[in-house]
């Protein structure tokens, strides 16, 4: 039952009625663990599970069961733990999704499993491979995106190839493989069909814009965040059209356009304050840091101590949901780190970082929205 709940809402999370699943998936919290517990429990065992057929047939609205068919175990814990990670990055739960998904993978598959084994197996690897990267281990996170990539080949599987090439892109973009990353989501796009997966398309081009941005090929960029934009418009993605605003703003910085990025993280942080996604608001506070020290608004000085606190600020959100962003060992990025601080002494910084740093979520934004408004005017 909470397999066909998670499979349903992995989809509706996508979608004009991702705040009504986000809200089911809340409340079913516990339900969703003991789930996981029980099925990691008979994977382990090598057991198999009855699995009424309606369950994969239909919605799990429709209750007309027909016959009852044998899942291994291991499937069912690999589809469910796959499922879930969406849930688990939009609510900032990225190291217990990362341990149940390490769980599930470290169950062998047995040789000569069937297709519908190995395509959850890939899948988990894929989704695996994002949450490692949220946590900036991008080694890791290659050879878990390598190893579903091999898999979805195996299966001939377009859209699932698509999706690990996805997050091999973003395993290379982390490191700074700008060009590596360009190819796998390249290769992406051209292994969807034209009618295939408009949302994984719009995620292709995307993150293929925020390479590109990081190669300074902006005009380049700016067509791929448009043609994302309104593919994700197309399928009623708000939040995903929240994090385009967001990187986009982070771009804006390279082309010098401080104000620009800051009136466009400022609207991704307040939409996604209101659909509470803690990864998002998190990594777009850290990039208004950024954009309001290099802004030099309302004077060089106050804009380093604002910058102080808002990366204060980032830095506490970050560390309250496991996320190690990839800009912390960037060394173009901690450049421009040392740039902006360079402006005010050292123990003026440090005061400033620690009072964001020991901001509540709410304070943050309310802070957010006040030094920018500061960059602003």
């Amino acid at each position: 039952y909470y397999l066909a709940v998670a499979e349903e809402a992995e989809i509706g999370l996508r979608g004009p009625e991702q705040l009504l699943w986000l809200a089911r998936l809340r409340a079913d919290r516990d339900n969703f663990r003991a789930a996981l517990e029980w099925s990691l429990t008979r994977a382990r065992a090598g057991m198999r599970i009855d699995m009424p057929s309606f369950f994969k047939q239909s919605t799990i609205e429709e209750r007309q069961e027909v016959s009852c068919t044998r899942l291994l175990a291991v499937e069912l814990c690999l589809r469910l733990t796959a499922a879930l990670r969406p849930y688990w990055e939009w609510q900032g739960y990225l190291t217990e999704g990362r341990d149940w998904l390490g769980a599930a993978l470290a169950i062998p598959i047995e040789k000569g499993a069937g297709e519908t084994v190995i395509a959850a197996r890939a899948k988990a690897l894929s989704e695996a491979s994002r949450l490692v990267c949220l946590q900036n281990d991008q080694s890791r996170s290659a050879e878990l995106a390598e190893a579903s990539i091999a898999l979805w080949r195996q299966l001939e599987n377009p859209d699932g190839l698509a999706g690990a090439l996805l997050h091999r892109g973003w395993a290379a973009h982390g490191a700074g493989e700008y060009e590596v990353a360009k190819r796998a989501y390249q290769e992406g796009l051209e292994s969807l069909t034209p009618a295939g997966n408009t949302w994984l398309r719009a995620e292709l081009l995307f993150h293929l814009g925020a390479a590109e941005g990081f190669t300074f090929n902006f005009e380049e960029m700016r067509s791929c965040y448009t043609q994302s934009k309104e593919l994700f418009e197309q399928v009623g993605d708000t939040s995903a059209l929240a994090d385009v605003l967001k990187d986009h703003g982070g771009m804006m910085l390279l082309e010098g356009n401080c104000i620009e990025a800051v009136d466009s993280l400022l609207k991704s942080i307040n939409l996604c304050y209101a659909m509470d996604h803690k990864q998002f608001i998190a990594t777009g506070m850290g990039l208004l840091g950024f954009a309001v020290g290099l802004s030099e608004k309302p004077d060089p000085f106050s804009a380093s101590l604002h910058s102080a606190q808002l990366s204060g600020a980032a830095e506490g959100l970050m560390n309250a949901i496991g996320l190690t962003p990839w800009t912390r060992t960037n060394p173009f990025v901690q450049m421009v780190r040392r740039q902006i601080r360079a402006r005010v002494d050292d123990p003026s910084w440090e005061a400033a970082w620690a009072a964001g740093r020991a901001l509540t979520a709410e304070q943050a934004i309310e802070l957010a929205n006040r030094f920018g408004r500061d960059a602003l005017s």
